[in-house]
């Protein structure tokens, strides 16, 4: 390592407090990799859970991410990721693997398995439960889920007598909620934040969507209380973590509980015809000054389609309730290129925002992303919509909103075609994503 580079690795760790302190450290034979910048892996909670479970358990484990500024190094010892046997990968985006495999490729370590003989890579992160078949090909062992007391039995045993297509099949699917954050950092997306999940999974049947219809499982609270006292010696700020948040039982009790202890709140996106005035109310005494929430579309028919389960009356409804909480700001979330989606529907949603806008006189930044159809969701066979059709719906959606208080964050076209082919790519083409730099360029002329 350049010794350019260490002051930067130096205040990262400086700057991060640990809620519980691990034995002394140890050698590390095992590199936890996430494959993305610092502060994103920091906002990761299943990372940093992870990471934090395998050192409690006296499992020494180095740290390392794809940043430019730490480069191809782990962060606490500043060796090269390939000096380690043993790497395990956090997988949260498509774009994450393939990040993984360049990373792989710079270090001279075969990306696929049955052809690599040295380094042994376990995978884990919700990529897996979506491309198993792939990343098998490059992974020697596929965890799923949580990282259980059963699973930890099976990483030592990995470790002791590493092989190819090792079985962590008994240890997957628990649905135990346990998951907090044992580190807070100012260089996270999420500055000096606990997070904590509060639940898992999501009975929506949103038709787009991999994780609708998903087994749900809920922290106890007791454990919360005790894990959330402890951290508020750290920190005032807590992000609370799930895909559907108000279906804890005691969801109104804990963010409560939780607002009584002086913290200010953030949360996971929200479900808006899910937060009625008591709940906004108490978003609101934690100092949360915006509320992030998916519409997906104002048309009405497409609304339907979709399976969201509520319709453009209950988000008008949504907006007194804003304005009577005066809620600073909202986050909205819109999807273009729905099955069936015309410009119609587009004009719509503008004419829907209108109307939403006379009522709630907040700061809007509305997120728009093209349709990507995943393998697990309902709509996994649906055509990816054209660029040119991306754009100009964009550009009738902007036109025909009347407010200058809304602000609007673009998706890339090009890194959601990229999700949508690695969605669409076959397992045994991956030998061709690893080697071909004219991979994409021939998958868009196959699926484009």
């Amino acid at each position: 390592m350049t010794t350019r580079k260490e002051p930067y690795f130096k205040k990262l760790l400086d700057e991060e407090i640990f809620l519980h302190k691990y034995e002394k450290r140890q050698k590390a034979d095992i590199c936890l990799v996430f494959p993305a910048s610092y502060s994103v892996a920091m906002s990761s909670l299943g990372y940093i859970a992870v990471h934090d479970k395998l050192m409690q358990e006296g499992l020494h484990t180095d740290r390392a991410f794809i940043d430019e500024k730490l480069g191809l190094y782990a962060i606490e010892s500043r060796r090269l990721i390939s000096t380690y046997r043993f790497l395990f990968v956090s997988l949260y985006l498509e774009e994450h693997l393939l990040y993984f495999i360049e990373m792989l490729r710079k270090l001279n370590i075969e990306p696929l398995s049955e052809k690599r003989e040295s380094h042994f890579i376990l995978a884990g992160g919700p990529l897996v439960d979506l491309l198993p078949g792939i990343i098998s090909r490059i992974a020697d062992g596929i965890y799923k889920g949580p990282l259980t007391d059963e699973g930890i039995d099976a990483i030592r045993g990995f470790c002791k007598n590493p092989k190819k297509n090792f079985d962590f099949e008994n240890c997957n699917g628990s649905n135990k909620v346990d998951a907090c954050g044992n580190v807070i950092t100012p260089n996270s997306h999420f500055p000096e934040k606990f997070l904590i999940e509060i639940q898992k999974g999501c009975p929506h049947g949103c038709k787009f969507c991999s994780a609708s219809r998903s087994s749900l499982g809920f922290i106890d609270r007791d454990f919360y209380l005790l894990n959330v006292k402890h951290a508020r010696k750290f920190t005032d700020k807590i992000g609370l973590v799930g895909l559907a948040l108000h279906t804890h039982p005691l969801w109104k009790e804990l963010l409560k509980e939780t607002v009584e202890l002086g913290y200010s709140i953030g949360t996971s996106s929200l479900r808006f015809d899910m937060l009625d005035n008591d709940i906004l109310d108490l978003l609101k005494k934690g100092k949360m000054k915006t509320v992030s929430t998916g519409l997906e579309t104002g048309s009405r028919k497409l609304l339907e389609m979709t399976g969201k389960g509520f319709n453009s009356e209950d988000f008008l409804s949504f907006a007194e309730r804003l304005k009577k909480t005066n809620m600073e700001s909202l986050k909205l979330y819109l999807i273009i290129g729905l099955p069936l989606e015309t410009e119609a529907d587009i004009i719509e949603t503008a004419e829907l925002m209108n109307s939403f806008n006379s009522i709630y006189k907040g700061r809007i930044e509305i997120s728009i992303n093209p349709m990507v159809p995943k393998r697990n969701s309902v709509w996994k066979d649906a055509s990816f919509i054209e660029r040119r059709d991306y754009r100009k719906r964009i550009d009738i959606l902007k036109t025909n909103i009347k407010n200058k208080r809304i602000s609007f964050n673009i998706e890339s076209y090009r890194s959601s075609q990229v999700m949508y082919l690695l969605n669409k790519m076959q397992d045994n083409e991956l030998e061709d994503l690893c080697y071909d730099k004219a991979f994409f360029r021939k998958k868009e002329g196959k699926y484009g």
